[in-house]
């Protein structure tokens, strides 16, 4: 659908789909010393920006929180507890929310009333 609607001219953030939604365990920052989170992220902005390159961060771990500005991309990340959520249990996980057409991925992840749906 991105290159149909590429190729058809539409402006970025009407290309489908604009959204993109990962989630996986925290281990994910550390596993192959924290190569895999980095490789996640790189591939998901080459969707938007084939060119791009994600370095991993300086000493090389990676914060619970984050987030990645494009020229026409966001990509944020955060580590929410399922327990905060309604289920009677501690499960940490990862939520990468990537906007391929717009800055609104940090707003979705980091705005309280956006976590809601009340956007």
């Amino acid at each position: 659908m991105r290159c149909k609607d590429g190729r058809e001219g539409k402006a970025n953030h009407l290309i489908r789909p604009r959204y993109f939604v990962w989630e996986n365990v925290p281990g994910t920052f550390s596993s192959a010393e924290g190569e895999d989170f980095r490789a996640v992220l790189e591939e998901t902005a080459r969707i938007a920006d084939d060119t791009i390159s994600i370095p991993r961060p300086a000493g090389g771990l990676w914060k619970p929180a984050g987030c990645i500005l494009g020229y026409e991309f966001t990509i944020a990340w955060r580590v929410l507890d399922a327990q905060y959520w309604g289920v009677p249990q501690r499960r940490k996980r990862i939520f990468l929310v990537a906007d391929f057409g717009g800055h609104t991925a940090p707003k979705i992840l980091f705005e309280q009333d956006s976590l809601f749906g009340n956007t």
